[in-house]
């Protein structure tokens, strides 16, 4: 018998789950032209790259949903985003454009486990009310990648520009410029 009520907090983590792997998935379109520049990549080179990143994170869950059929989907919903994170935060590491794309390849594989075991789990966690716990899984993971190359930038720029101090002295300024007004 299927659960009737909502079970909000399981929902709502592996929503979370799905927002974080997906901004993972769409992490490093902000740092193409960092690639570019590194390994004097072409306009070819860079839709090579995109095409791993979108074939990987995409065609092995197809491969991962019936494995997870076979063998249980819990064996691939902590591995999957773990895989994801690991591998697309080494991808400023590659010392090649060949490994650049070994660790895009792992990493969009890492993707595809986490996406059909966690959308099966979320629908599950939702009961009767399929539909919102699908709807909030859903955004979040689109909130994920849409904030994933704004989290990339971040990660690269900021640090560059001003220490923890620094930006601790600039928030401080600027609430007591907001606290005046």
């Amino acid at each position: 018998m299927q659960n009737s009520r909502l079970d909000t907090i399981s929902v709502i983590i592996i929503a979370l789950g799905h927002g974080i792997t997906d901004l993972f998935a769409n992490f490093t379109s902000a740092l193409l032209p960092v690639f570019e520049s590194r390994f004097d990549l072409s306009k070819t080179s860079i839709g090579v790259m995109i095409s791993v990143i979108g074939l990987s994170g995409s065609m092995f869950q197809l491969l991962y949903g019936y494995l997870g059929d076979k063998w249980g989907r819990r064996l691939f919903l902590v591995p999957g985003p773990a895989i994801a994170a690991i591998f697309m935060s080494l991808v400023g590491l590659s010392p090649s454009f060949a490994f650049l794309l070994l660790m895009l390849l792992i990493g969009g594989m890492g993707v595809s486990a986490f996406h059909p075991h966690a959308a099966s789990a979320a629908g599950d966690m939702a009961g009767a009310r399929r539909d919102i716990g699908l709807g909030i899984f859903m955004a979040v993971g689109t909130v994920g990648y849409a904030i994933g190359p704004l989290v990339a930038v971040f990660l690269i720029f900021v640090p560059e520009c001003w220490s923890f101090k620094d930006a601790l002295d600039f928030n401080l300024r600027n609430n007591d410029i907001n606290l005046a007004l």
